[in-house]
């Protein structure tokens, strides 16, 4: 009942996903560092964010923008349409849908392909850095006493519908 602290979600976002340093290699490509390794330094996750029940902050969909640290909103809603959407994200899954929060991830290909154009790891790299956010992001809520999970279950359509991604982006 009593509501996540918006200091937790800051804390977990920004250690999982949060640019820790930036290089630039030229005027127009940088490699950013984050806490978990990423093929080519390429980081091609992104977090988005779905809140639902965190204090200080309105139940909505955000978007995560790692560089500056902060929660961009997307949708604002209230409680009850925020726990509809999440049982809606997580298959109906009751008990993934009574989170305070529901973290997205979403694979931003194009970050590998423009530099692994050819190559057939490309793909295989992105899962890895998926694996390598997800393991962090346990070992980070485990620090701060948070329950934790991933699930594959997962309404992909609805989701990227709902966030307005374009499967065919090509940057």
């Amino acid at each position: 009942d009593l509501p996540l602290p918006l200091q937790s979600l800051e804390y977990v976002l920004h250690t999982v996903f949060g640019v820790q340093g930036i290089r630039r290699i030229t005027s127009e490509i940088a490699a950013i560092r984050r806490t978990s390794p990423s093929a080519g330094a390429m980081h091609p996750m992104d977090a988005f964010a779905l809140a639902i029940h965190v204090d200080s902050l309105c139940p909505g969909l955000y978007h995560y923008e790692a560089d500056s640290h902060s929660l961009a909103m997307l949708e604002a809603m209230d409680r009850a349409q925020a726990r509809d959407l999440a049982r809606q994200f997580v298959a109906n899954q009751e008990y993934f849908a009574s989170a305070h929060v529901l973290i997205i991830q979403v694979a931003r290909f194009d970050r590998n392909f423009w530099k692994y154009p050819r190559d057939k790891k490309a793909y295989t790299s992105v899962l890895l850095d998926a694996g390598h956010l997800s393991q962090t992001l346990y070992l980070v809520a485990t620090r701060r006493r948070l329950g934790a999970f991933f699930t594959s279950a997962i309404n992909d359509g609805d989701i990227a519908e709902r966030l307005g991604l374009n499967p065919s982006r090509s940057a």
